[in-house]
């Protein structure tokens, strides 16, 4: 279990039969004022027989309010393996932004492990790759030069649903909340995710064909009734229509399917496959009231 802390670590517990260790890891630097807002383990490599690799190191990333994503190797907790800024992701300034910096607000790792997801304080979500997966020596890319950006709101939380789980991986379907209650379903396209790559679900099962075109509104349950709440799926989506982020090639670049309109700040999600017995291709949210929402995602 890894737990991000406010004095800029990141602490791990190790459960075992009888006892339990520890470990830290440490984020920020002993002279900063820094907090860990989030700490994921990246999913593990499979071989070529489906199952773990033994072989594989356990690898996490971590942020925080210095707007820096770390990947560490659990096994060396000393220093991290690899470091990104969002304040200057390409080394070409060293001037920091001091109003609305692009603090971490959420990682989030696709199902494959290999694009790592960092939702910013400025409204902006970085991709990152990590090309040389096999190696010491992982790198955090920047995937896209252009940035994705939500619907005019910070970033509270992003997540890779996966929601064939049990069919194959699937690294383009992604889900970003904002702290304005917006919450939009991404085709991150074949700009991001490679064409025969591991991560790679196919033309044929492109997300686009994953889903009913949405109606104007999305079911949404609760504990008692299933009723149906007004959303702007129909407005986000007809804003959204043309927002992609730009290519020169012929892949296909991020593009936003549809969109909710939750009433209150996100602040968790989790996505059921559409496989589960109970409740299947439901989005489950959590927010800043006391209550968790389940919206049904029109999944075909």
């Amino acid at each position: 279990i890894a737990t991000a802390n406010d004095d800029g670590q990141v602490k791990l517990a190790f459960m075992g039969d009888e006892t339990t260790k520890s470990r830290t890891m440490q984020h920020g630097g002993d002279d900063e004022m820094t907090m860990t807002t989030c700490a994921v383990f990246r999913p593990p490599s499979f071989g070529e027989n489906g199952k773990v690799s033994q072989q594989s190191n356990v690898e996490l990333a971590s942020g925080g309010t210095d707007c820096f994503i770390k990947l560490w190797d659990v096994s060396r907790p000393g220093k991290p393996i690899s470091s990104y800024s969002t304040q200057n992701p390409n080394n070409n300034t060293t001037t920091n932004q001091m109003c609305n910096p692009p603090i971490i607000h959420s990682l989030s790792w696709s199902p494959s492990g290999n694009i790592l997801s960092a939702g910013l304080g400025n409204g902006q979500i970085h991709l990152l790759s990590t090309p040389n997966k096999k190696t010491s020596k992982l790198m955090l890319q920047k995937i896209l030069n252009e940035d994705m950006e939500h619907y005019g709101s910070a970033i509270a939380c992003t997540i890779f649903p996966n929601l064939r789980s049990e069919q194959k991986i699937e690294d383009r379907l992604f889900v970003t909340a904002g702290n304005n209650g917006k919450i939009l379903i991404w085709d991150l396209g074949t700009s991001v995710v490679v064409v025969g790559g591991d991560n790679d679900c196919g033309v044929e099962d492109d997300p686009c064909t994953l889903f009913f075109p949405p109606n104007d509104n999305l079911q949404k349950q609760n504990e008692t009734t299933t009723t149906t709440t007004e959303t702007t799926t129909e407005e986000i989506t007809s804003t959204l229509s043309n927002t992609s982020i730009k290519n020169d090639d012929d892949q296909q670049p991020p593009k936003v399917l549809f969109g909710i309109s939750h009433p209150h700040k996100p602040n968790w999600m989790v996505c059921s496959s559409i496989y589960d017995v109970d409740m299947s291709n439901t989005l489950f949210v959590c927010d800043t009231s006391c209550e968790i929402s389940a919206y049904t995602l029109p999944c075909r």
